[in-house]
C-alpha cells in the first residue's frame, strides 16, 4: 500500500473556487487503477485548513497517478493558495519523491517522505 497526503489552506477569497476544483478532481481519481481511498477533509477547527488522502494499492499506482493529467489539476490549485500544499508520500520508490519534488519545488513546495 502507498499514500498520499497533502495539506492545502486556500486563501480566504478563494474558499469556494479551491473547493469547487477539488471535488470533481477527488471524484475521478477514486476511478483511477490502483486507488483505494481519496478524499477530501476540511479541519473542523481551521476553517481554511484541509486534508485531502489517498491510498494507492501500490507504489506503481501511486507513481502512475503523480505523473497523470489528475495530478497535474491538483498541482494548478497552487494559485489559490495561501502557502505552498505540503505534500507526503510514502512507500514509493526514492526516485519517485525526487521526481515529485521537482514538479512541487517549480510551485513552492517538496514532497516528503516520513523516516522510518
Amino acid at each position: 500500500m502507498s499514500f498520499l497526503t497533502v495539506e492545502f489552506a486556500p486563501r480566504p477569497n478563494k474558499h469556494r473556487e479551491f473547493v469547487l476544483t477539488l471535488q470533481p478532481l477527488v471524484e475521478m481519481t477514486r476511478q483511477e487503477q490502483g486507488c483505494t481511498n481519496f478524499r477530501l477533509f476540511h479541519d473542523a477547527q481551521d476553517q481554511v485548513a484541509y486534508l485531502l488522502v489517498g491510498d494507492w494499492e501500490s507504489p506503481e499506482h501511486l507513481d502512475s497517478y503523480l505523473q497523470s493529467d489528475l495530478f497535474q489539476v491538483l498541482l494548478g490549485t497552487a494559485s489559490l493558495l495561501q502557502e505552498p500544499p505540503k505534500v507526503r508520500v510514502n512507500g514509493i520508490p526514492p526516485a519517485t519523491v525526487r521526481a515529485t519534488d521537482k514538479i512541487w519545488a517549480r510551485r513552492g513546495t517538496a514532497a516528503e517522505q516520513p523516516g522510518p
